[in-house]
């Protein structure tokens, strides 16, 4: 997309209400006006400008995009919610990687790292096998998992296998 904007363009005096989760502090919220002017984007209802996290032991800026009053993106871009609580190092390492490919649209490599924490977790939990698939149902011999969960997470080992797979159809 190729963005001119010029001085007579800011939208003077005025700022766009933004609402959205903070990347920084994960908290919802109406984020601060700074005293940077929005700036209208070629005469178009896309305006764009910087924001601050209304809490005060976080203050995270936030580069936003909104088109028709509807927050299209943000920079730092918001991900899927995630608590790392009690969670390995190795397999929140995957995970967060994971959630940080989805939240930039980069699907394929997402299901890749959604595959790759599935192994840190058989690792971390000493499930052995020859292949994924075996050591998933190992996973479910060794630690209390119902069936439900333990079909899930074979699901997730075919997404990332036909994630890494060129003749692969649907993700």
């Amino acid at each position: 997309m190729n963005i001119r904007v010029s001085v007579s363009q800011m939208f003077q005096g005025q700022h766009q209400q933004v609402k959205a989760r903070c990347p920084g502090c994960r908290q919802r919220g109406t984020f601060d006006t700074l005293s940077l002017q929005d700036v209208r984007l070629n005469n178009t209802e896309l305006y764009a400008g910087v924001r601050r996290c209304p809490d005060p032991t976080c203050h995270q800026l936030l580069f936003f995009v909104l088109e028709n009053g509807l927050l299209q993106q943000t920079y730092p871009v918001e991900t899927i919610d995630f608590d790392p609580t009690n969670i390995p190092s190795a397999v929140q390492g995957a995970i967060e990687e994971a959630i940080k490919c989805h939240s930039q649209g980069c699907y394929i490599a997402a299901a890749i790292m959604v595959r790759k924490t599935l192994e840190e977790l058989c690792r971390d939990k000493g499930a052995a096998g020859g292949n994924l698939k075996e050591r998933i149902k190992v996973l479910g011999k060794t630690v209390v998992l119902p069936n439900e969960l333990l079909e899930g997470l074979d699901d997730l080992r075919l997404l990332g296998n036909d994630a890494a797979h060129i003749e692969s159809q649907e993700y």
